[in-house]
């Protein structure tokens, strides 16, 4: 690292702002590992963003003010609590989703996104570093392979934690700017990457990273190219995402992929899901419109979710969900909550396109690399909805990056030929030595 900054400036080539990326990678460490080591971990994340609100209430009062879309689920959960059929525990899940999507905003505005993106990366490298030396192990799959969990009680899970932190490795380590350090650490994580992956035996993961590793990438690639050669690469990389599709649906009717999941020892019924999805089916005409009020189906005392806690042989009777982003969202929030976090979800994924395609480089391919994962894992499980995931913190912080790209790239746009090329809040300078 090249010299401390004075107390929020930026320091150095890279324009990382230190003590806010101290304050960023032990926040968000201890909101990630939290849910496996201690719920203290949480408040302490509360607390220290707490404070940097008051620290400035006015500055920051503008700033989550100028960023509305985020909020509308939240409010919306929170309004909820009028028809909801568990009053108290949709009220809490609410405000505490309310104050982690404030939060969100907050750490996207205090700081440039190559800051964060490499205060992501160390917190990603610590929580799957800290998971993997549990050694803990659930038994997964029709032959009872075992499986590495970490801290987190899943594999898919964890699977998920390594491909965030595979996924910031790429971006740091091709990020020229990125202090050195920070670029060895990235290596570091693509290096301890993938043998973890396998110990934790999620094809699905794999699949995705594979595609998302690819599309930083080409994008990356894409901003090393000339504005006239840019448009071709993006015709063959679309053309060969159409042969990848075609190729997937043609094994999928010839029973081939059927035949690979048995072969590799998974469950057709995604490990009962199909039987949630189909109940989910006929829960959602109950409530349409408005569903049953955020996070208040999975109470004890309710018929169904007794029912469905017992078909999945789930004895302590608390958490669980549909698997399935739109169907739990239907279900509590009904289709008015699916519009809106459809529309959230749609204006992130659009904002980040349209910063990456203008102005391509490491920072910007990873925010669209980042929604397509979350996006691809929408249809098999919930990273949007519940309060205190990673994903619920993600979303808003995606969603300001993106829209602070969109602005600055147009600003760049507007400048003579030489400096068009520089990337958004960088100023003009010579190429680091490597």
């Amino acid at each position: 690292m090249r010299g401390v900054a004075m107390a929020g400036r930026p320091a150095g080539q890279a324009g990382i702002d230190w003590p806010i990326w101290w304050t960023t990678f032990l926040s968000l460490t201890g909101y990630n590992i939290a849910v496996g080591i201690s719920p203290v971990l949480t408040a302490m994340f509360l607390l220290c963003w707490s404070l940097y609100f008051l620290a400035w209430p006015t500055r920051n009062l503008d700033r989550l003010l100028l960023a509305p879309l985020p909020f509308a689920l939240p409010l919306f959960a929170l309004a909820s609590t009028l028809w909801s059929q568990a009053t108290a525990v949709t009220l809490r899940n609410a405000i505490e989703l309310l104050l982690v999507t404030g939060i969100g905003v907050l750490i996207a505005r205090a700081q440039r996104l190559r800051g964060f993106l490499s205060a992501f990366m160390c917190m990603m490298l610590v929580s799957v570093v800290v998971g993997a030396a549990t050694g803990r192990r659930a038994a997964v799959g029709v032959h009872g392979d075992m499986a590495l969990i970490g801290i987190f009680g899943s594999k898919n899970y964890f699977a998920l934690m390594i491909s965030m932190m595979m996924l910031s490795a790429a971006a740091v380590l091709a990020d020229m700017w990125q202090p050195r350090l920070l670029r060895l650490l990235g290596l570091f994580g693509l290096v301890i990457g993938p043998p973890l992956l396998v110990m934790a035996k999620s094809l699905g993961a794999m699949l995705t990273l594979f595609l998302a590793l690819g599309c930083l990438g080409l994008f990356a690639l894409a901003g090393r190219l000339s504005h006239r050669l840019r448009p071709a690469l993006y015709i063959l990389a679309a053309l060969l995402v159409l042969a990848m599709v075609a190729t997937f649906l043609l094994l999928q009717d010839s029973g081939v992929f059927e035949m690979l999941l048995r072969s590799a020892g998974k469950d057709t019924s995604l490990t009962g899901r199909t039987f949630l999805w189909s109940r989910a089916d006929g829960l959602i005409p109950l409530h349409p419109l408005l569903g049953v009020g955020y996070q208040a189906f999975w109470v004890q005392e309710s018929v169904e979710a007794e029912g469905l806690w017992r078909f999945s042989d789930i004895i302590s009777r608390f958490g669980f969900h549909f698997h399935n982003l739109y169907y739990e969202t239907a279900i509590e929030l009904g289709y008015v909550g699916v519009v809106i976090l459809g529309t959230t979800l749609a204006a992130v994924t659009v904002a980040a396109l349209i910063a990456v395609i203008r102005r391509p480089c490491p920072e910007h391919a990873f925010l669209v690399s980042a929604t397509a994962i979350f996006l691809s894992r929408a249809y098999v499980e919930l990273d949007f909805l519940s309060p205190f995931s990673i994903g619920s913190l993600l979303l808003p912080i995606f969603w300001s990056y993106g829209v602070q790209a969109v602005a600055e790239t147009r600003r760049l746009g507007r400048r003579p030929v030489w400096q068009a090329d520089m990337r958004p809040g960088e100023q003009p300078m010579p190429i680091p030595a490597r």
